[in-house]
């Protein structure tokens, strides 16, 4: 052990304490590019339990994460192929995310904050998602392996821009804000017999149908997952969302 120093700290701010970059044999001190706070996983949502080329990654340094997918997935149908940052939160909760860019080989490439029920390919879910220059949207898939639904807007707020989604038991909804403050509810679906549990975080899908080389890599920072206000879900105010 090394005398004086805490564990459980992580002095350059790459998501690992001392004691998992001791285990590593890494240095505490140099930020490594790859790793993420504990408290989240991430890993590839597939239909075909990788064969369809949507390898992403995902890195924490300084307060910014960054998520990338490749190949040839999508979000969108009966199942769903991205790289998926997550954490579970019961059947209260919100995550709140600044976007700070999205970068794809195709402009229907997707970034956002996600709520799913599971893990599978074909989970029930919703997403608020910017693309490059598609535009935005919200949208949900209402039952296991059943088609998905959006509500689509042809232009991209700018970014920085600031993505938030709400649990109330089974009403979920998508805000937008330009200053973190001052929200506006995007849209909002309710998903009936929704899990207790559900998996929230940051999800990225590359688009690129013209095969597994494109990538598609999305910034956020200013990410926090806790707790909703019920009493401001089913009755938004802008600037009290």
């Amino acid at each position: 052990g090394h005398t004086g120093v805490d564990p459980k700290a992580d002095p350059d701010g790459d998501g690992l304490s001392n004691l998992q970059e001791y285990k590593r044999h890494s240095d505490p001190t140099s930020p490594l590019n790859w790793g993420v706070p504990n408290k989240w996983t991430h890993g590839d949502i597939e239909e075909w339990g990788g064969s369809d080329g949507s390898d992403g990654s995902a890195s924490y340094s300084n307060g910014v994460f960054k998520v990338s997918s490749a190949g040839n997935n999508n979000i969108w149908g009966r199942n769903d192929n991205f790289h998926y940052l997550y954490q579970p939160i019961g059947t209260n909760g919100e995550i709140v995310a600044r976007i700070l860019g999205i970068e794809g080989t195709n402009a229907g490439a997707e970034a956002g904050v996600m709520m799913r029920e599971t893990l599978a390919s074909d989970a029930r879910n919703v997403m608020l998602l910017m693309t490059p220059s598609n535009g935005m949207a919200f949208q949900w898939r209402e039952a296991v392996h059943s088609g998905t639904e959006q509500n689509f807007q042809p232009t991209n707020p700018a970014t920085p821009c600031w993505l938030k989604l709400v649990r109330n038991n089974e009403w979920l909804g998508g805000y937008v804000s330009a200053d973190g403050t001052n929200w506006t509810l995007f849209d909002w679906e309710t998903i009936k017999g929704l899990a207790p549990q559900v998996f929230v975080g940051l999800a990225v899908t590359a688009y690129n149908t013209e095969g597994p080389g494109g990538t598609s890599t999305a910034h956020f920072d200013q990410v926090n997952v806790g707790p909703a206000d019920p009493a401001k879900v089913l009755n938004p105010v802008v600037g009290d969302g």
